[in-house]
């Protein structure tokens, strides 16, 4: 009987790995539904603990497509969201006007039915004024400043919400900025090898 069981796990093929990107598109389709069905069913500090995790996402691959620095590019994952903040508006100062002029995001918030246009710079601005209500969220839900009158729970609620509502607006904006940012780099590029071609 062993002989057979060992005959039978040998004769068993080893598990074939999926391929990174298959695996990272999964994960990153299971966020967004998270996130939505965070919004649908009212649990806003999911929302936003969801928010954040996207926009580090967006904003650690925007900077490793500039990072030349090994040490940098290996700890840049281990940063806090703050810093990747602050390293991107390093980057959004010294990069071309063209990428601050020519790159935004067209997408409508919950509230208005009109398209906004925004620039990476005042986008950066946003991002870290979101943080601020988020860290307001988060951690003001045990506890606030010593001696000051806490919110009424509706009031913090209440905050929650909004922040989750806009988190979710500035995730969709920042993730469509870099695929409009990406495509603007891959035309540039282009159009500089076809002119090193042509002289």
């Amino acid at each position: 009987m062993s002989n057979e069981k060992t005959k039978e796990s040998s004769s068993r093929k080893a598990p074939i790995a999926r391929p990174f990107n298959e695996l990272k598109n999964e994960r990153h389709r299971f966020a967004w539904l998270r996130l939505k069905n965070a919004i649908v069913t009212e649990n806003w500090l999911e929302a936003i603990a969801i928010e954040e995790s996207l926009m580090s996402a967006v904003l650690i691959k925007f900077l490793l497509r500039r990072e030349t620095e090994y040490e940098n590019t290996r700890r840049i994952e281990q940063k806090s969201f703050s810093y990747l903040i602050e390293r991107a508006k390093v980057y959004s100062q010294i990069q071309s006007v063209t990428m601050r002029t020519h790159c935004y995001c067209f997408i409508g918030t919950r509230d208005e039915h009109v398209s906004r246009t925004i620039e990476f710079d005042d986008l950066l601005l946003e991002l870290n004024h979101w943080r601020i209500q988020r860290n307001e969220c988060i951690h003001g839900i045990g506890k606030w400043e010593y001696g000051q009158r806490p919110d009424t729970v509706e009031d913090y609620w209440r905050k929650c919400h909004g922040t989750a509502i806009r988190g979710e607006y500035l995730t969709k904006c920042l993730t469509k900025w870099l695929e409009m940012e990406a495509k603007l780099r891959r035309s540039q590029s282009k159009s500089a090898e076809e002119n090193t071609e042509r002289s």
